[in-house]
């Protein structure tokens, strides 16, 4: 069974104020050339606006600075990152415009960034316990939708063909409340490996030794000749569907 769990990319929320003192910085002095920042924070969970973490993951705080249409290094720049309770959350250490977090117990706290007089903030919400999920709806990816295969009537994969050698990457709609929860830790088994295999991000090295191409919800890679059943699973809800293989 393979699984996998990568970081999102949620909207930050503009709250400050209420920031405590545990801070994350970069003691190089700000440049007067800048005119904006983008700041967002990257969690092992996003549920729209809700930015999750669980006890003992990790995450990352992004300041990224532009003077007009053009970037500016980050190094040049001083950037403070700041925690509103760092018993929850704790920061660092802090490369450039990146700062590691830390989810040390349950809560919810502040992520701020603060670059000369442009600062912006994030609420992040500490969890003991990892949260269910209502719905999986497996699709092709984009590069992949050319492919020969039906649907269920809620739209997820039901049959896919391949040739042998051939791949499919995969794409989930996966829902909680209706909101959709984007990226979520998942497992891909498969009844029969040697038929279809299910690999995350990259195809088998026997297929992409290189990885030369990424999948964010992984891949589904004919093997040999035969029938196998490919399933996928996030919190417990799984998605199924029947890989042919032919010669």
């Amino acid at each position: 069974m393979l699984s996998h769990l990568r970081h999102s990319y949620p909207v930050p929320v503009a709250v400050l104020g209420l920031l405590a003192a545990a801070a994350c910085s970069d003691s190089v002095a700000p440049t007067p050339a800048i005119t904006g920042m983008e700041f967002r924070v990257m969690t092992a969970e996003a549920e729209g606006f809700r930015n999750v973490m669980l006890v003992g993951d990790s995450g990352t705080a992004i300041v990224t600075v532009h003077n007009g249409d053009r970037g500016v290094s980050a190094d040049r720049v001083g950037i403070a990152f700041t925690s509103s309770d760092s018993t929850v959350v704790a920061l660092g250490p802090q490369v450039g415009g990146y700062c590691r977090l830390r989810a040390l117990k349950p809560g919810s706290v502040y992520i701020a960034a603060r670059v000369g007089t442009f600062r912006d903030s994030a609420q992040v919400e500490v969890l003991a316990e990892p949260l269910s999920v209502d719905q999986i709806i497996v699709t092709l990816a984009p590069i992949s939708r050319d492919l020969d295969a039906t649907f269920d009537a809620a739209g997820s994969l039901s049959t896919l063909t391949l040739p042998v050698g051939g791949s499919a990457a995969l794409w989930m709609d996966v829902r909680r409340n209706g909101q959709i929860v984007d990226p979520v830790p998942f497992t891909i088994t498969s009844s029969n490996p040697a038929v279809a295999q299910g690999t995350l991000q990259c195809r088998p090295v026997e297929l992409d030794p290189r990885c030369d191409v990424f999948s964010h919800w992984g891949w589904v890679s004919a093997m040999g000749v035969g029938e196998s059943t490919i399933v996928v699973t996030v919190r417990g809800v799984q998605a199924t569907f029947t890989v042919t293989v032919g010669p």
